[in-house]
């Protein structure tokens, strides 16, 4: 039975996935804005820090997306493999944050740290039934070069 199993492992198709994490919550970080004269644009402002570890791994060939949300980041179970800073051409589940930030985020407070989150899992919930829009988010070239050899 234990031969037969380890048979089947050996044919079941490879997944590559790329992992990423961010903080989302409720920071102050004021912006300037534009409003027509003579106006003056009210924006609420929280003076607070609380936020929350957002996970996320895709596989960019079929544009599955998995994520989960964290209290805290727990390394004691993972191996880290440094990359560059500031290199997001190399991870492309950096991909996510950023059209989760804009498309879910901009221009909006939040009234407490569980409405954040709220609307991350929303939004990621949302990206990861749209499994073409995720791949041509994330399939770059030499990904795509990587599966097909």
């Amino acid at each position: 039975m234990v031969a037969a199993n380890v048979k089947n492992i050996e044919h079941l198709p490879l997944r590559l996935m790329f992992q990423d994490e961010a903080r989302f919550g409720r920071m102050s970080d004021p912006r300037s804005c534009w409003a027509p004269a003579p106006h003056r644009p009210v924006v609420n402002l929280a003076l607070v820090r609380e936020f929350r570890y957002e996970y996320a791994a895709v596989s960019p060939w079929d544009g599955y997306l998995d994520f989960m949300t964290a209290e805290k980041m727990n390394t004691d179970n993972m191996a880290l493999l440094r990359l560059p800073p500031y290199s997001p051409e190399l991870n492309p589940a950096e991909q996510i944050w950023n059209k989760l930030r804009r498309d879910y985020f901009a221009n909006r407070v939040f009234d407490s740290l569980g409405a954040a989150t709220t609307q991350a899992e929303q939004g990621l919930a949302e990206m990861a039934v749209n499994k073409p829009a995720i791949s041509q988010l994330t399939n770059w070239p030499w990904i795509s070069a990587i599966m097909k050899a």
